[in-house]
Formats: C-alpha cells, sequence, structure tokens
C-alpha cells in the first residue's frame, strides 16, 4: 500500500491565530511582547495522534499573509497527490469576505524527483488537492521537493460601464464580462430592466459575475433575476426613468504572481 500522510492542524491553526493577533491587535503596552498581550488559552484541544511517515507535510509554509498547510501526500501508480488547507492570516475585503479572507492562492506547482527531473501542475481558486502524472516507477522516496512557483493574490477593483436602456445594448465590464440589455418593461408607475451576463471561463473568475454590483444614480433598485446569480435587473419607481444606467462592479481580481516561489517540503 502506497504511504499515506495525515496529522491535524489544530496546532497550526492556533498558531496562526496567535500570530495574527499580535500583527493586527498590536503588541501591548510598551515593553510588553506579543505572547504575554494575547491572554492565555487554557482550554485543552482534542489532538489525534496519527504516525507521520514525511516529516515536511506536518508543516504550514507562510507566504505573506496566507499560511499553506499540507494535509496528506501520496504517492502510487503513476500518480502525486498533495491535499492541503489555506489559513489567511490577514484583513479581509467587506464586498467578497468569503473569498478574500484567504488573499493569496497557489496555482503553479512543480515536483522535482531525486533525477532532476521536474513534474508541473496546477490548482485554480476552489481547489484543496495538488495532482502530478508521473511515471509508474517513482516512489515516495524518489520525491526531492515539493514546490509552489506561481501564486495568485486578490485585489479589490472597481470598474464601470454606461448601459443605453435599449434592448440589445452591450457593454464589457474590465473582468471581461459582457452585459446585454435584454427587456426594457415599462408600466404605469415603474420600469423594469433586465441585463444579462456572460461571464468568462477563467476558472480564477469564479465562474459567476464577482463583486457587487450597484448603479451610480440612487433612484435604480438593483436584485438579481430569479433563478439566476448573474442577471441583472434594474427596477425604477415612477415614469421618469433614465434613458442609461451607470453599473459599477467592486470586487476581487486574481493577479497572478509568477516569479514567487515557495518550497512546501524537501525529500521524504
Amino acid at each position: 500500500m502506497a504511504p499515506i500522510v495525515r496529522f491535524s492542524i489544530a496546532a497550526v491553526v492556533a498558531a496562526v491565530v496567535t500570530v495574527a493577533v499580535g500583527v493586527f491587535m498590536g503588541a501591548g503596552a510598551e515593553g510588553e511582547s506579543a505572547e504575554s498581550a494575547v491572554p492565555e488559552d487554557t482550554t485543552t484541544p482534542t489532538i489525534v495522534t496519527v504516525e507521520v511517515e514525511v516529516p515536511w507535510v506536518e508543516e504550514g509554509v507562510r507566504f505573506r499573509n496566507t499560511v499553506l498547510v499540507p494535509v496528506a501526500f501520496v504517492v502510487a501508480e503513476g500518480t502525486a497527490e498533495l491535499e492541503y488547507d489555506l489559513v489567511g492570516l490577514g484583513p479581509t475585503f467587506e464586498e467578497e469576505p468569503e473569498i478574500i479572507d484567504i488573499p493569496m492562492r497557489p496555482e503553479v506547482w512543480e515536483l522535482v524527483i531525486e533525477s532532476g527531473e521536474t513534474f508541473a501542475t496546477s490548482t485554480d481558486i476552489d481547489d484543496h488537492f495538488a495532482r502530478w502524472e508521473i511515471p509508474e516507477d517513482i516512489v515516495l522516496a524518489d520525491v526531492a521537493e515539493v514546490r509552489v512557483v506561481g501564486w495568485r493574490m486578490a485585489v479589490p477593483v472597481q470598474s464601470s460601464v454606461v448601459l443605453p436602456l435599449v434592448p440589445g445594448a452591450t457593454d464589457t465590464l474590465h473582468d471581461g464580462t459582457e452585459l446585454t440589455v435584454g427587456v426594457v418593461l415599462e408600466q404605469t408607475n415603474a420600469t423594469i430592466v433586465q441585463i444579462d451576463s456572460r461571464v468568462p471561463s477563467d476558472p480564477w473568475h469564479g465562474g459567476h459575475l464577482v463583486g457587487v454590483v450597484g448603479v451610480s444614480d440612487p433612484g435604480w433598485r438593483v436584485t438579481f433575476r430569479f433563478g439566476s446569480d448573474d442577471d441583472v435587473q434594474l427596477i425604477w419607481d415612477g415614469d421618469d426613468a433614465p434613458s442609461d444606467a451607470e453599473l459599477i462592479q467592486a470586487g476581487p481580481e486574481w493577479l497572478p504572481l509568477v516569479s514567487e516561489t515557495i518550497v512546501i517540503g524537501k525529500g521524504s
């Protein structure tokens, strides 16, 4: 059976929280250490002891304000697989807290064997596994190094487009999302505008309309069409709706950092 490594990350997470408190809350009064400024944790965490066959697997690796924690590493039958968790240290952006709480994410990985041969793979925004296709005769003892050679960093971005509110009018947001006016429904006491969106297929886009979409004129109410997370619906109460609308998109853009290399583990 191929060797499999598992371990509890309770200790790593506790250390990360301690670091975050020291960084973002300060070290306390003058002369007081960061350690003494953090209240002592009197609780006793439950840690399951598991035999670790690859020492580096239990080491969390920090890259800027994100910690990558290897959870398991398997080499068997022509495949190497690393399972990992990510822990964010930094502040979040209010627009997309569920995404930006981990502002750095790995994208391009390399596995190096003792002969010097290198195998590459990639992960996207939702992944927690890195997998390599390797020759079937390679075993765990042949692995010399696992490293991340490309990262993505979340950067808050805001852009806007002005759409004439006539069917067929179209424009493109900064991330490549195409907006097209579909239906304009003029009622006695309101105007309803349905705007269709076509998002890029890039996995780092997330496959949906990223960020908060708003309109500069506060007279418009913005909703998403029933059954869709991407198609926008504008509602203007009254019979004096403007002939166009400035749509504003604010949210994260994941920029590549191809020059940053972090070694996750060396040897077995």
